[in-house]
């Protein structure tokens, strides 16, 4: 087999010993390394991560994948935490979820830390709110920073782009309706 380059279209190609050119075999594997990044970017998760949120993107979780770990008896169900106002959670929240009021707020940010003040470091917890669009929503931030800064290793964010009302309520999942106030 002739390894000689070959000027072809002013491309230099090399035969290779399985009779591709060099040029052919790096197309191909950027054209897949292109096609994955695409593909994890997208099938994860919708969710764009900014320079400023102070999470990483596989701390996100769809609605999708959350309603899979609803099930009772379900032994890797999480804590459930809302950290939003209390009228959203009185008129629609995740079954088993727990209201500890608007984590933008110092009393939210308190009833957070006395809800979680006797669980381990290790469980799974997922914040959640919905007040509105997830970029602008005050109450998840403060509220994630105060889990990492009790140190809180597997917190994850319940990513509600609209609304909870159109990314959960619309969508059917199931949600509860109660008159208790968080806190309580």
């Amino acid at each position: 087999m002739n390894s000689e380059p070959l000027q072809q279209d002013n491309l230099r190609v090399v035969a290779s010993p399985v009779g591709q050119s060099f040029s052919r075999q790096k197309s191909r594997r950027l054209m897949a390394i292109a096609t994955f990044v695409v593909l994890a970017s997208t099938s994860s998760s919708m969710y764009a991560q900014t320079s400023s949120d102070p999470w990483q993107a596989s701390q996100v979780m769809e609605p999708e994948a959350l309603v899979k770990l609803l099930p009772a008896g379900n032994e890797q169900k999480p804590l459930m935490i809302h950290v939003g106002f209390p009228l959203f959670y009185r008129n629609g929240h995740i079954p088993g979820s727990i209201a500890v009021g608007p984590a933008s707020k110092p009393q939210g940010i308190k009833e957070l830390k006395k809800t979680v003040s006797g669980i381990s470091r290790e469980r799974t917890i997922v914040l959640y709110c919905g007040c509105c669009p997830w970029k602008k929503c005050p109450n998840i931030r403060p509220a994630f920073q105060t889990m990492e800064e009790l140190g809180f290793r597997h917190v994850l964010l319940l990513y509600l782009e609209h609304s909870f009302q159109q990314d959960w309520i619309q969508k059917k999942f199931p949600t509860e309706v109660s008159d208790a106030t968080p806190g309580h």
